[in-house]
């Protein structure tokens, strides 16, 4: 162009994709209060607070247990029942004193509330267990409702982490029920 004349703007980008971030993981906040297929307002919160208290287990060891239950007290203790807080320590107590559960992480390192970006969407996975030459994909739950989902969540996750690891990877779903602590192989 020539001192003084104008041009025309060149063409606008394209708008940016929108990715909405939400919170995933962590167990920052608790559920909406709202009913739906999965349970009962109080029961999503009991759900949440369980795997908040895993989340704050530094190691599944006993001594660990004490400082777990005390955040879970400090971030719930005014949205849950005492009995309901008791249940949690109850089931954590389960967990730990379980042989199976010891010997199937034996040896592994343990990443937990790991975030998952795949086809898509984002994900997050409870507990990884990590060893040389294999994955363990390990998903919490506090109750056998909705189980097909449940198993269709896993496989997924055992999906994604197969393709970005290239190694061998299994998947379970660890029911901490009040009735005792369940292994479910996916």
């Amino acid at each position: 162009l020539e001192p003084g004349e104008r041009g025309e703007a060149p063409p606008a980008p394209p708008p940016a994709e929108l990715v909405l971030l939400r919170s995933y993981g962590r167990q920052e906040r608790p559920p909406e209060p709202e009913e739906d297929e999965e349970g009962s307002y109080a029961a999503r919160l009991f759900g949440t607070a369980l795997h908040y208290a895993l989340e704050m287990l530094g190691a599944f060891r006993p001594e660990a247990l004490p400082s777990a239950l005390s955040a879970l007290r400090n971030r719930y203790g005014t949205l849950l029942e005492e009995g309901e807080l008791e249940e949690i320590a109850r089931r954590l107590e389960r967990l730990l004193e379980s042989e199976a559960w010891r010997e199937r992480i034996a040896g592994a390192v343990l990443h937990r509330e790991q975030p998952l970006a795949w086809r898509g969407g984002f994900r997050q996975i409870d507990l990884l267990a990590q060893w040389p030459d294999r994955l363990l994909v390990v998903d919490y739950k506090s109750s056998r409702l909705r189980e097909e989902k449940h198993r269709e969540q896993v496989a997924e996750y055992v999906e994604a982490m197969r393709a970005i690891s290239g190694k061998p990877v299994e998947g379970m779903i660890l029911y901490l029920l009040e009735s005792g602590v369940e292994m479910v192989d996916i």
